[in-house]
């Protein structure tokens, strides 16, 4: 039984058995073989494997939903005790390299040149903020000796910064979404999952950029119905969430708009785990307006640009009006604060400064005096040494 190949399905109701299990999961693929496992705690737990790998990609989207009247739990059967470990299951960790200490202008074209000399790379997944000094990465190579070799290249240089090179100890986690998931997905359109298939998530986002603009630099992948804009706008970076009209959108953005440039920033794009939290208020026609009303907001922006740029007129002088005349006059008074707090702390700093002066001179004047008493003290021993010995 391959670990690829199978799932665990777990939390099912008592009225569950083998052919109600293979005929739930028979849309996701071909079912190969459905066994019950004792060994996991609570009723009703089954180990299901199926013919390829993609039809238990499938299954695993099923996680959460209802089965004869109870939730369901579908997880991949990665457990080395229930299951048979080969070969090939532990290949990507040992292909797999670990690199911290990346620079911030390091990309992952510029990583997987400098570690082409070891073997062919398969996958790099360049992971950190771009608030902290550096970035670490996961490497993939083709075979076990291309990440041996990788890892002599500890110490090496790349964009000024040594860079740390050691095993990995777990494989890189890839967003896979296949068309056939995608398929799958369409089908339900009602469905929680088929929104999250429709989703996508996107970090390092431009702080400046607003929905709108989000809008039109993702909206090249497919209709979109509805952008999300997070994060705290007090940090160079923020992320979106969008969501597309179909699931081939969302597929044609993880494939062509990943890495892409926006607003002079690498946007790095997934497929999002989770829908986005719309407004209990929402309704679909209300978005379809408002993705129209902005829209033509945008064409409307867009023309009046051009006519000014067609036609430039001078603009009349403005009047200065009560309101700025009283701006002026606080603006003023708040400037001269500002140079009487300054002359104050002026005075203030100058003082300190001749106390210090003044207690130097005072210091060095006692030692000064303390020097000429122990010199007249010495000169007195001195003549009364000499006194004595000329009486003897």
């Amino acid at each position: 039984m391959s670990i690829k190949k199978t799932i665990f399905f777990s939390s099912l109701s008592k009225q569950a058995n083998d052919n109600t299990v293979r005929e739930y999961l028979s849309p996701c693929g071909v079912v190969a073989e459905v066994k019950r496992k004792g060994v996991v705690e609570g009723p009703g737990t089954w180990m299901v494997e199926f013919a390829d790998e993609g039809s238990a990609k499938t299954a695993l989207l099923l996680n959460g939903r209802q089965f004869l009247g109870s939730p369901v739990s579908i997880h991949p059967a990665v457990n080395p005790l229930l299951t048979e470990t080969t070969k090939s299951d532990t290949d990507p960790i040992k292909r797999t390299v670990h690199v911290a200490g990346i620079s911030l202008s390091v990309t992952e074209d510029m990583l997987k040149k400098h570690f082409e000399q070891c073997g062919v790379v398969t996958y790099v997944k360049v992971v950190g903020d771009d608030d902290k000094p550096s970035k670490f990465a996961f490497l993939e190579f083709s075979s076990e000796d291309g990440a041996r070799q990788a890892v002599s290249l500890l110490g090496s240089v790349l964009a000024d910064r040594a860079l740390t090179v050691r095993p990995s100890t777990s494989a890189i986690i890839k967003p896979e979404v296949t068309p056939h998931i995608a398929e799958y997905l369409s089908l339900q359109d009602n469905d929680q999952m088929s929104v999250v298939a429709r989703t996508i998530y996107a970090s390092n986002i431009d702080a400046a950029a607003t929905e709108e603009d989000c809008l039109q630099h993702f909206q090249k992948a497919g209709p979109v119905t509805f952008v999300k804009l997070a994060g705290d706008d007090r940090k160079p970076a923020r992320f979106c969430f969008i969501e597309y009209m179909e699931p081939t959108g969302a597929f044609t953005c993880l494939t062509t708009m990943n890495n892409s440039t926006f607003r002079d920033r690498v946007v790095k794009v997934q497929q999002s785990t989770t829908p986005i939290i719309k407004p209990t208020t929402h309704n679909a026609a209300l978005d379809k307006s408002k993705l129209r009303a902005l829209m033509d907001r945008m064409q409307q922006k867009k023309k009046k640009e051009e006519v000014s740029d067609s036609h430039k007129r001078e603009r009349r002088p403005r009047r200065r009006t009560s309101s700025s005349s009283s701006y002026s006059s606080s603006s003023s008074h708040r400037r001269r604060e500002r140079r009487r707090r300054r002359s104050r702390r002026d005075r203030d700093r100058d003082r300190d400064r001749d106390r210090r002066d003044r207690r130097d001179r005072e210091r060095s004047r006692r030692d000064r005096d303390s020097d000429r008493d122990r010199d007249s003290r010495d000169r007195r021993e001195r003549v009364r040494d000499r006194d004595r010995d000329r009486r003897r």
